[in-house]
């Protein structure tokens, strides 16, 4: 049963990645302004297309290290 969990988590890790990236790519960051100059609501730009790879190459290396750990877990 291990075996087939960390080669699913292993071979999900790059479109784990891809997703994340894909996601955060087209989130845009609202915060609640409280000075008078701007509105109640302000929209900043998207993120950076660099930072979207990073959190999708950081999201598919954290999948793959935690089928690295499933794998040499102590049988129990």
């Amino acid at each position: 049963m291990r075996r087939i969990v960390t080669t699913t988590l292993r071979v999900a890790s790059l479109p784990v990645g891809i997703g994340v990236g894909l996601w955060t790519a087209q989130l845009q960051v609202r915060i609640i302004c409280t000075s008078f100059s701007c509105p109640a609501f302000t929209e900043f730009p998207r993120f950076a297309v660099s930072l979207c790879a990073l959190f999708g190459a950081a999201a598919a290396a954290l999948t793959a290290l935690v089928s690295i750990a499933a794998r040499r877990a102590a049988p129990g």
